[in-house]
């Protein structure tokens, strides 16, 4: 259950974070869900082995070129 802990805290996060924003949760469907799935094991894959200071350089690039990045930041910090 300690493994469930954190992703839900995180979809529970974002989700009041669109309720607050006015924003409507959206449907999902599969293809989206597996190109974002395809996305982020990318991701996972590039950041191997590229030493740490780097990959924090990165992140705090991304974070702060992010129109949503306050949550950004939350979910990579947790």
């Amino acid at each position: 259950m300690l493994q469930l802990e954190v992703p839900i805290h995180v979809l529970l996060v974002a989700l009041q974070a669109m309720k607050h924003c006015g924003h409507a949760v959206p449907t999902i469907s599969e293809d989206v869900q597996e190109t974002c799935l395809q996305r982020l094991a990318a991701t996972m894959r590039f950041i191997e082995g590229v030493p740490p200071d780097l990959v924090e350089h990165m992140v705090t690039k991304s974070c702060v070129d992010h129109p949503e990045r306050y949550l950004l930041a939350f979910v990579y910090a947790t």
